[in-house]
C-alpha cells in the first residue's frame, strides 16, 4: 500500500483467522480473507493470556473462546501475566502454515467486553428499550408488574427500571406494577 494511512483494525475471532486465508505480494502488507469474504490488514482481538513466552521476540498466547493464536512482539517485553483479559491490535501473518499475529497494540480490558462480543449480555441502552416495549406490548391496561419484567430481563434489572423512572419513561401506577408514559 505504501500510502502511509494505517488501516483499521476488524474485530474477528481467533477462529476467523485460523480458518482464512492468506494473501502476500511484493510491496503490499499481507492481509488475512475471512471465510465471510471479508478481508483484513489490520485485526482486533479479544482474549484471554494462556501461554507467555518470554525472551526475544516477545510472545504469548491469546485464546478468546474460539482458539487460540500466538502474538509476537519485537518491541519490548510486556508487563502482562497469565490469566490477564486483553484487547490485541495486531497484524495478521503466515509462515510455513503456522499463522499468528505481529502485535501493534496490546491493553489489558475486563471481561465484559468479551461477553459483549458473544452476546451473552445486552448493551444497557438496548435493554432499557426492550424493557420499555416489554411493558407496552405486554400492559392489558393494569400496568405490568415488576417480577413480570423480572422474569423477562432476569434478575438485577432494578436498576434499569430505577432509571426509566427517574427518566420520566415508566410510572408506578401502582406499588409494583409499571406502566409506559406516552
Amino acid at each position: 500500500m505504501g500510502d502511509g494511512f494505517r488501516r483499521t483494525a476488524v474485530n474477528c475471532w481467533v477462529k476467523d483467522l485460523l480458518e482464512g486465508s492468506f494473501e502476500s505480494k511484493a510491496d503490499v502488507p499481507s492481509k488475512v480473507i475471512f471465510n465471510s469474504g471479508q478481508e483484513a490488514e489490520r485485526v482486533n482481538i479479544i482474549g484471554t493470556i494462556t501461554t507467555i513466552l518470554k525472551g526475544i521476540p516477545f510472545r504469548f498466547i491469546i485464546d478468546d473462546g474460539s482458539g487460540q493464536i500466538e502474538v509476537i512482539d519485537f518491541e519490548a517485553e510486556r508487563d502482562v501475566k497469565l490469566g490477564d483479559f486483553v484487547r490485541v491490535v495486531a497484524l495478521p501473518k503466515e509462515y510455513l502454515n503456522t499463522k499468528y499475529l505481529i502485535l501493534e497494540i496490546l491493553k489489558k480490558t475486563d471481561s465484559l467486553w468479551l461477553k459483549l462480543k458473544k452476546g451473552v449480555v445486552k448493551a444497557e441502552r438496548d435493554i432499557k428499550s426492550e424493557i420499555l416495549n416489554f411493558i407496552k406490548d405486554t400492559d392489558s391496561g393494569m400496568g405490568v408488574s415488576f417480577e413480570s419484567v423480572e422474569e423477562e430481563f432476569g434478575a438485577g434489572i432494578e436498576k434499569n427500571i430505577d432509571f426509566l423512572l427517574e427518566k420520566g419513561f415508566l410510572f408506578e401506577n401502582r406499588p409494583g406494577f409499571f406502566k409506559v408514559l406516552e
